[in-house]
């Protein structure tokens, strides 16, 4: 069957009164846009303690042991490992920017943000990631995770429950309880318990078929504030291309808050959990968009 290529797509005379002409629209497009994008796909490996160097920091939970986090040319993927101890683990927040001694790139992702009254007043966020999750014990699920946009803080889940423990300011996005439930959450006020989120039907252990093989899953949420300081507008949840839910009130970002992606994994009472992170997009309006 015959094929052509035809070329990259140009800017006419007219694109902007001739100021774009013949510039790749694939290139000028993305500052024509109201969304500034950021796509990490993880493929610079990079071992254990080396996080912190291109743009995310660890915080300890519970003292665990032995975690590690780590990407391989092999998996291509952010390989989140609570370590050997029961009820402990690891969270992860891309908040920092990178040193001068980092290797590779330094991670493609939104930066902290600290919202005031007024930051994201009609503006809108986008946040997906593509997750797998496994146990060393087949169908037997009994960790714990919590990830999304989320306020600051060093232990956003209780290691012991399993519930959230975010601090005021909350934020949005999904949760993982050691029944394996999903659960999708979005609010201003601190969250502590599974008041407060909503099931989506879904559970890991429907997936985890064989010990130590991941079970995929393709997550997201879109935020559009209307006024951010009455916490006003939408998140729309969605699991595996499917949409599952919306919030309309008590949205986040709604007083002087930091916030940034967060992922956070423990190890359940019985078994361990690992949790890997194929990519993570962040998108974001800018001022005045």
């Amino acid at each position: 069957m015959p094929t052509h290529f035809s070329g990259p797509i140009l800017g006419s005379a007219n694109a902007v009164k001739g100021l774009y002409e013949d510039l790749p629209l694939a290139e000028v497009d993305k500052v024509r846009s109201r969304y500034t994008v950021h796509v990490e796909k993880f493929n610079e490996p990079f071992v254990t303690g080396q996080l912190i160097l291109n743009g995310a920091h660890v915080d300890d939970l519970n003292t665990a042991t032995a975690p590690t986090q780590v990407v391989t040319a092999e998996t291509a993927y952010l390989l989140i490992n609570p370590g050997t101890k029961a009820d402990a683990g690891s969270s992860i927040v891309f908040d920092i920017a990178p040193t001068a001694a980092a290797l590779g790139n330094s991670f493609n992702t939104l930066r902290s943000l600290t919202s005031t009254a007024t930051l994201m007043d009609n503006r809108e966020l986008v946040w997906a990631c593509r997750f797998g999750v496994t146990s060393d014990l087949a169908a037997t699920w009994d960790g714990k995770a919590i990830f999304g946009w989320l306020t600051a803080d060093t232990a956003p889940i209780d290691t012991g429950t399993g519930n959230p423990s975010l601090a005021t300011g909350a934020g949005a996005g999904f949760h993982i309880s050691e029944t394996g439930a999903i659960r999708y959450f979005g609010q201003q006020a601190s969250l502590g318990s599974l008041t407060g989120t909503v099931t989506t039907g879904l559970n890991v252990n429907n997936g985890l078929a064989t010990a130590g093989v991941f079970d995929w899953y393709e997550v997201g949420f879109r935020i559009k504030w209307l006024d951010a300081s009455a916490g006003t507008g939408s998140i729309d949840y969605y699991i595996n291309n499917s949409f599952v839910g919306r919030i309309t009130s008590g949205l986040p970002m709604a007083s002087t808050e930091v916030y940034a992606s967060t992922f956070a994994v423990a190890n359940g009472p019985t078994q361990l959990a690992d949790f890997a992170l194929d990519y993570l997009i962040t998108a974001v309006t800018g001022p005045g968009r």
